[in-house]
C-alpha cells in the first residue's frame, strides 16, 4: 500500500509541493505576530494601569508625609527636609507615634505595586528602579519614625536621607510611567504646622549672650572675657566692642564681669582689674595679679563700686579669700584684708562674694570648719583703710567636704545672699545686724543640686537657678510676696546628642556636663523655660498658680537652615513688659520677643 502512495507523490510537479509547504510557514508567522500583539498590547495596558496607580500611591504618600504644598515639589530636596524638620517640631517629645508612622502603609504598598512598573517598560529601554527605590525609601521612614530624637535635637537622627530618597523615589517614576506627579487632595495629609517665629539675627559668629543686662542692652562675650555691649534701638540691633583684652582671670557675677589684665607696663608688678557693667566699666583699679601658675579655674573675683571705691572680693586656690579697698579717683593708697588667717589648703577652692547694703559693703566668704566648711558674713568698716567687722550667721549654716557657691545681689533696699552646695540651697537677707535666713530647700535622697548658681536681681526681686546643673535643681524667687520656688522641668534628651562645649578665655573648649537651661520671670509671675538641645531650642510656660509645665513649643531650629548646626549659648533678659531672648549658633546671634508671657514669639522690630 506504501508503495502505490510513493510513486503517486513522486509524479506531483515540484511548485505544488512547495506551495503546500507554506501554509505551516504563514500559520506560524501569524500566531508569532498574534502573539507579539498581544503581549505589547497586555504590556501597554498593564504599563499604564501599573504607572497610573504608582502615580497615585506615591501622590498619596507624598501628601501624608509632607502635605499639600510639599509634596508638589518633592523634588527640591532641601525644601523637603525643612518641611519634614518642621513637621518633626510640632510632634510629642516623648517616644510616641508620629505621623510618618501612618504613613508606612502607603510606602510598603508603593514598593509592591513597583514591580510590576519595572517588568512593563519598553523593551530596549533603559531599565527603573522604582520598586528598589522606594524600599529604601520604606526603610527610611522606619528609621526615622524615632522622630521624637530630631524633635529633643538629635543632629544625627536627621531627615536628609527621607528627603532624597522621596525625590529619587518621584524621578523613577516619572522614568518609567513618562508622566509627571499629579497631587489630588485625596487621602490622608500631614499635619497642618505654623512656622517657627522669624528672630532679628546679627551676623556676628561667637556672640554669647551673658546674664546682665535687660531687653534693651545686655553684654555678650565673643568669646568671654572679650565683651561687647548689644543695644536694640526702635528694635534694631547694634554692637559696640567694650573690651578686647586678653584676661588672665575674670569672673562673671550678679554685679557686674571683673576682669584682671596683664600688667601694663608700668614696672611695679601690679596689673590692671575692671568690673565692667553693661553700660560702662563701673571700676578700674591695679592689684596684684594671681600668680602665674595658678590655673584660672581656682582664682574667684566678685567686686562693687560705692562712693568711688572699688571693692574687690578676691580667692585664690593656696591663698584664701581677701577684701581689698581700691579707690577708683583721687590718690588714696589701695589696701586689703585678709578675711582667712591662718594656714590654707592648696587643694581646695575658697569662695567669696561681695554685695552692696543701703548702709555698707558685705562680704560674704567660706573658711575651714572641721572636715567640712562654714560661711562667714563681714561688714566693711567706714574709712580710708580696708577693715571689716563680722555679721552674725546662722549655726546651721555648714557644708560637708566641699564649698558652697555664694552669690549677693541687690533688689530695692534689701540685699540678697545665695548659699547654693549640693545637698542644700539657701536665701538670706543681710543687714547690719545678721544675716536673717528667709528660704531653704534640701536635696532629695540620692539627688544632688548645682553648686554653680545663677542670681539675677531687678526691680521685681531675685530669681536664683542651676548654671552648670539646672535640671536637678530648684528654680527660686522671691519678691514682695516671700521666696517660693518650683522643680525644672523634666526633659528626655537623646543618650548620642553630642557634649555642650563652650569657648574658653584663652582659646580652648570647656565642656558642660549638661546642655543650656535657662529660666525668666515676668512681672506678672509666669516663669518661662528655654531648653538648648543639640539643634534645638524650646520654651515651657508656667502660669501663676499653676502646677505642672506646659507644653514644650519649638522657637529655633539652627539646623533647619544649617545642616548639623547646633545652639551654641542662650539667654533671657526681661522688665517689667517684655521677654527678649538671645540664642547663638553658628550662623550669629538670633533675638526673639514676647510681650504676652510667651505666649507668641517674634523678632524686637516688629
Amino acid at each position: 500500500m506504501a508503495g502505490p502512495l510513493l510513486r503517486r507523490y513522486d509524479r506531483l510537479p515540484i511548485p505544488a509541493m512547495r506551495r503546500s509547504n507554506s501554509y505551516p510557514t504563514l500559520l506560524i508567522f501569524a500566531a508569532i505576530g498574534v502573539f507579539a500583539y498581544g503581549v505589547e498590547h497586555w504590556r501597554r495596558r498593564t504599563a499604564a494601569r501599573a504607572g497610573r496607580s504608582e502615580r497615585e500611591r506615591f501622590a498619596a504618600l507624598g501628601l501624608c508625609l509632607v502635605g499639600p504644598e510639599g509634596a508638589r515639589r518633592v523634588d527640591h530636596v532641601d525644601e523637603t527636609r525643612q518641611r519634614l524638620r518642621r513637621l518633626a517640631m510640632d510632634t510629642s517629645l516623648d517616644p510616641s507615634p508620629t505621623w510618618i508612622d501612618g504613613c508606612l502603609p502607603l510606602a510598603r504598598a508603593l514598593a509592591v505595586e513597583g514591580a510590576a512598573v519595572d517588568v512593563t517598560g519598553r523593551p530596549g529601554a533603559a531599565r527603573t528602579q522604582v520598586a528598589r527605590r522606594a524600599r529604601e525609601l520604606t526603610r527610611a521612614m522606619s528609621r526615622v519614625g524615632l522622630v521624637w530624637q530630631v524633635r529633643a535635637g538629635d543632629p544625627e537622627a536627621d531627615l536628609d536621607v527621607l528627603a532624597e530618597l522621596l525625590a529619587r523615589t518621584a524621578a523613577e517614576i516619572d522614568l518609567a510611567t513618562g508622566g509627571a506627579m499629579v497631587f489630588e487632595s485625596k487621602g490622608s495629609r500631614a499635619p497642618r504646622v505654623e512656622p517657627l517665629p522669624a528672630p532679628v539675627t546679627i551676623e556676628l559668629p561667637g556672640l554669647f549672650p551673658l546674664p546682665l543686662g535687660s531687653p534693651r542692652r545686655f553684654l555678650v562675650g565673643t568669646p568671654l572675657p572679650a565683651i561687647s555691649a548689644v543695644s536694640l534701638t526702635g528694635g534694631r540691633p547694634s554692637v559696640m566692642v567694650r573690651a578686647r583684652d586678653e584676661a588672665r582671670v575674670w569672673s562673671l557675677g550678679p554685679s557686674g564681669l571683673v576682669r584682671v589684665l596683664p600688667e601694663d607696663g608700668r614696672g611695679d608688678g601690679l596689673s590692671p582689674v575692671l568690673l565692667d557693667g553693661v553700660d560702662a566699666a563701673l571700676g578700674v583699679a591695679r592689684i596684684a595679679a594671681p600668680p602665674a601658675g595658678v590655673d584660672p579655674s581656682g582664682v574667684q573675683l566678685d567686686g562693687v563700686v560705692r562712693d568711688g571705691v572699688f571693692w574687690l572680693g578676691e580667692a585664690v586656690r593656696g591663698q584664701g579669700p581677701v577684701l581689698a579697698r581700691l579707690p577708683v579717683t583721687g590718690r588714696e593708697p589701695a589696701t586689703a584684708v585678709r578675711l582667712l588667717q591662718g594656714p590654707v589648703s592648696p587643694a581646695v577652692d575658697e569662695r567669696v562674694a561681695v554685695g552692696e547694703g543701703t548702709a555698707a559693703v558685705f562680704a560674704a566668704y567660706t573658711a575651714p570648719d572641721g572636715d567640712g566648711a562654714t560661711v562667714r558674713v563681714v561688714r566693711a568698716t567706714v574709712g580710708a583703710r580696708a577693715a571689716v567687722l563680722p555679721v552674725g550667721v546662722p549655726d546651721a549654716w555648714r557644708t560637708r567636704d566641699r564649698r558652697p557657691g555664694l552669690a549677693m545681689c541687690r533688689t530695692g533696699a534689701t540685699l540678697w545672699l545665695a548659699v547654693t552646695s549640693r545637698d542644700v540651697w539657701r536665701l538670706a537677707t543681710v543687714d547690719a545686724g545678721a544675716v536673717t535666713e528667709v528660704w531653704s530647700a534640701r536635696a532629695p535622697a540620692g539627688r544632688r543640686f548645682d553648686e554653680a548658681a545663677t542670681l539675677r536681681c531687678d526691680g521685681g526681686g531675685l530669681l536664683l537657678q542651676g548654671r552648670e546643673r539646672p535640671r536637678t535643681s530648684p528654680v527660686v524667687w522671691c519678691g514682695a510676696d516671700g521666696c517660693s520656688s518650683v522643680e525644672a522641668p523634666v526633659t528626655r534628651q537623646p543618650v548620642d546628642l553630642p557634649v555642650y562645649v563652650t569657648p574658653t578665655a584663652s582659646g580652648g573648649r570647656r565642656m558642660h556636663p549638661e546642655w543650656p537651661l535657662r529660666f525668666a520671670r515676668t512681672a506678672r509671675g509666669t516663669l518661662l523655660s528655654a531648653r538648648a538641645s543639640g539643634t534645638v531650642l524650646g520654651l515651657r510656660r508656667r502660669g501663676p498658680g499653676e502646677r505642672a509645665w506646659g507644653e514644650e513649643r519649638v522657637l529655633l531650629d539652627a539646623a533647619a537652615a544649617q545642616h548639623g548646626g547646633l545652639v551654641q549659648a542662650v539667654e533671657f533678659y526681661s522688665d517689667a513688659t517684655r521677654v527678649l531672648l538671645a540664642i547663638t549658633t553658628a550662623s550669629g546671634l538670633h533675638l526673639l520677643e514676647s510681650r504676652d508671657e510667651g505666649r507668641s514669639w517674634h523678632g524686637p522690630n516688629e
